[in-house]
């Protein structure tokens, strides 16, 4: 006869820790050291679903400090284990692990679950009062944007969301990396375009360059003419405007940032808020004035 219930929502989690709880069982029925069970419990799914729907190698991981051959502990478990209303069968597999099958009540407990709880499933506490900064994208503005841009948007925010969910503080940040070599780089090769020039040596090559120098040009024909920097500043602000112009909606609001602004956006700020950036842009925007 199968015990009562035990598994609280069908997840890796909770099944590790039910697993953990009747082995612990096994080896106080057998006299045997609990205390070598590991505080967190391996569970996987097999890479092959004829195996099972979740697998552990815990028999494997203890049995040499508890002086049992790993397939002799790891059938005790799959016994105890499938003694339990939420397993269907436990089975041994290899030189000590356990291929584990739910039962059909279990798999529906979870969604039981979810519609209970509606909207505040999956909320919780476990990181209240943590402060989070979560950078994700923050696309390379000497090149064109990629679709790992995109894809890396979506696990961002996604990311984001569950750790809000379990009370996190969090700050979604999106890095504008528009200061150093490489962009000092990337103006070169955009001022040698401009003017008809070969690419610089260490400069960046290709048609977007071509493109976004006669951008610049045709939007600040005297973009070539500003001297009051090492580099025309029109250009270099005409640059990241084109640059930030394709990235995620989350930023756009954001540009073009005043002269006390940083190198990275809070993502969760409102249009037109943006925190403190290096003083490039002040230099920038103090050397436009002037040539005004």
């Amino acid at each position: 006869m199968a015990c009562p219930s035990r598994l609280h929502g069908v997840t890796p989690s909770a099944l590790a820790e039910l697993v953990r709880s009747i082995a612990a069982e096994v080896l106080a029925r057998r006299g045997l050291d609990a205390s070598v069970l590991p505080v967190s419990v391996t569970v996987e799914r097999p890479r092959n679903p004829e195996h099972g729907d979740y697998a552990t190698n815990l028999a494997l991981r203890i049995a040499k400090r508890l002086g049992v051959p790993a397939r002799e502990l790891a059938s005790w478990l799959a016994e105890a284990l499938a003694a339990t209303s939420d397993i269907s069968a436990a089975e041994i597999a290899g030189p000590g692990f356990v291929n584990i099958r739910l039962a059909t009540a279990a798999h529906g407990a979870i969604v039981r679950e979810i519609l209970a709880a509606g909207a505040s499933y999956g909320h919780g506490d476990l990181l209240a009062g943590r402060r989070i900064n979560l950078e994700f994208v923050s696309a390379n503005p000497t090149g064109p944007i990629h679709i790992g841009g995109t894809r890396w948007a979506a696990v961002g925010d996604a990311l984001g969301r569950v750790l809000a969910a379990q009370g996190a503080d969090v700050t979604r940040e999106y890095y504008f990396n528009d200061a150093g070599g490489q962009i000092d780089r990337f103006v070169s090769s955009l001022i040698a375009a401009a003017k008809g020039e070969s690419t610089p040596e260490d400069g960046y090559v290709g048609a977007y360059v071509g493109d976004i120098a006669a951008e610049v040009l045709r939007n600040e024909p005297s973009a070539l003419t500003t001297t009051c920097l090492p580099r025309p500043p029109h250009l270099r602000a005409s640059l990241m405007a084109h640059s930030f112009a394709s990235a995620p909606e989350l930023v756009k609001n954001t540009w073009p940032p005043p002269p006390s602004s940083r190198s990275s956006v809070d993502a969760t700020s409102g249009p037109g808020t943006v925190p403190k950036r290096f003083d490039v842009w002040s230099r920038v925007w103090a050397c436009s004035a002037s040539a005004a």
